[in-house]
């Protein structure tokens, strides 16, 4: 996993879970980039790699078929643009222009050129 993501504290908890458990600890290896945990994967220095859905899915559309998801999306959360509230129009027309690529199908079409078609979403609601 990626230095200075929320999947470094999740691997630690879900380690002393499998140690409290009886079962052995997580052998984690944090890389400054996450094109190195990747790579760490491919290369087989580790058996897998944790990170935001987007950034696994992107992962796995690069490797060429050498890497592939195992299990579910978990704790997922929707990204969203952040915009000072001074700037509410501004706001609104990030919105309208997400839900016109969304209704014109290039949204999907980038979701999917990305390999991220599971982490779309229906509505850009602006949230001042």
């Amino acid at each position: 996993m990626q230095k200075g993501t929320v999947q470094v504290d999740d691997l630690t908890a879900r380690s002393a879970a499998c140690t409290k458990a009886g079962k052995p600890a997580i052998n984690s290896v944090v890389e400054t980039d996450q094109s190195k945990a990747a790579a760490d994967v491919i290369s087989g220095k580790t058996d897998a790699m944790l990170a935001d859905s987007p950034i696994t899915a992107y992962a796995i559309k690069q490797s060429n078929g050498q890497m592939v998801s195992v299990g579910t999306i978990y704790d997922a959360a929707p990204y969203g643009i952040v915009v000072d509230k001074k700037q509410t129009a501004f706001a609104q027309v990030l919105s309208d222009a997400l839900a016109e690529l969304k209704s014109n199908g290039v949204y999907d079409q980038i979701l999917t050129k990305w390999g991220n078609s599971a982490g779309g979403v229906d509505s850009f609601p602006v949230n001042p």
